[in-house]
C-alpha cells in the first residue's frame, strides 16, 4: 500500500484495513458464510472497508459463494446495513432499477469531483446486441440466468457486462457481475473480458433491515496501468450502496478523497 492511498483513507477516519500491513486481517468472507468480512456497520455508521493486494490474495481460495476461479490481483469490499421497507422483490427492482444509474454520482479520485457514475445504462441482448429494456425486474433476478447489460461513462465509454444470480432466497441473494467487453481508458484497454468482476450480497438483518456486502476483484487480463486503483473501486461500491440506501451520493465526505 502507498504512503498516498494510505493517507487519503486515514484522513478519511473510516474503518478500513488493509490486509498488506496487517497479516491478521481475515480474507474476504461472504455473508452466506456466516459473519462477513468486512463486517456490516450499523445504519448510521460509515460503511466498513476493506482493500486486498495481489500479495494478500496469493494463497486465496475464494469461496464457492463468490462463484469466481483463478487468481485474484487485488479486491476491495464495503459492507454496511441499510432500511429499505419491502421484499427482496423490491430490493433486486431498485438494485436493477438501470434506468437510474445516470442519477448516481461517485468520487472521481483522478479528477477531484463528483461525476456521474454512468451516463446511459440498459439491458440488452447480448455482448453486441441492441438494448431491449431500460431496466430489470426482480423476475429477471433468476438463479443461473444470465442478463446482459450495457453502461456508458464518460471515462470508459460503453462496457457491456453479463449480470449472473449465484443463489437467491427471500431473505439472501447473490449476484455476480462481470465485464464482456473490453474496458478501456485513455485509449488503452485496461481490462480484457471477465478481468473485472464483482458480487453483490442483500441480507435481510430485521424488519426493515438490509444488509449490503459488495465486493469488487481483478484477475487474469487486468492491465498494469490499472493497478493501485482500490480507493476508485470503493468510492464506486459507495456510490451504489447510497443510492440503495436513499442516501444522496454525492454526500460528503466521498469514501476516498
Amino acid at each position: 500500500m502507498t504512503a498516498f492511498l494510505r493517507s487519503i483513507l486515514v484522513a478519511a477516519a473510516l474503518p478500513v484495513f488493509f490486509c498488506s500491513v496487517a497479516a491478521q486481517v481475515p480474507e474476504p468472507r461472504p455473508p452466506c458464510e456466516g459473519l462477513p468480512f468486512p463486517a456490516y456497520s450499523p445504519v448510521g455508521s460509515l460503511p466498513s472497508l476493506a482493500v486486498w493486494k495481489s500479495n494478500d490474495l496469493k494463497n486465496w481460495r475464494p469461496s464457492s459463494c463468490f462463484g469466481w476461479s483463478g487468481a485474484s490481483f487485488s479486491a476491495a469490499a464495503l459492507a454496511a446495513e441499510f432500511r429499505f421497507s419491502g421484499p427482496m422483490d423490491a430490493v433486486l427492482a431498485r438494485f436493477g432499477a438501470l434506468a437510474s444509474y445516470p442519477t448516481i454520482k461517485y468520487w472521481s479520485t483522478s479528477r477531484k469531483q463528483w461525476r456521474a457514475l454512468v451516463t446511459s445504462a440498459a439491458v440488452v441482448a447480448g455482448a453486441g446486441g441492441p438494448d431491449i429494456k431500460a431496466s430489470l425486474d426482480a423476475s429477471d433476478f433468476v438463479v443461473g440466468k444470465d442478463n446482459f447489460y450495457a453502461e456508458t461513462s464518460q471515462e470508459r465509454g460503453r462496457t457491456v457486462y453479463r449480470l449472473h444470480v449465484l443463489s437467491r432466497t427471500p431473505d439472501q441473494v447473490a449476484v455476480a457481475s462481470e465485464n464482456v467487453t473490453p474496458i478501456a481508458a485513455f485509449g488503452l484497454t485496461i481490462f480484457d473480458p471477465s478481468a473485472l468482476q464483482s458480487v453483490t450480497f442483500f441480507d435481510k438483518r430485521g424488519p426493515d433491515l438490509w444488509g449490503f456486502y459488495s465486493i469488487v476483484r481483478t484477475s487474469a487480463g487486468t492491465s498494469r496501468f490499472a493497478s493501485g486503483n482500490e480507493a476508485s473501486y470503493l468510492n464506486r461500491l459507495a456510490a451504489l450502496f447510497r443510492y440503495m440506501a436513499g442516501i444522496p451520493t454525492d454526500t460528503e465526505p466521498p469514501i476516498a478523497r
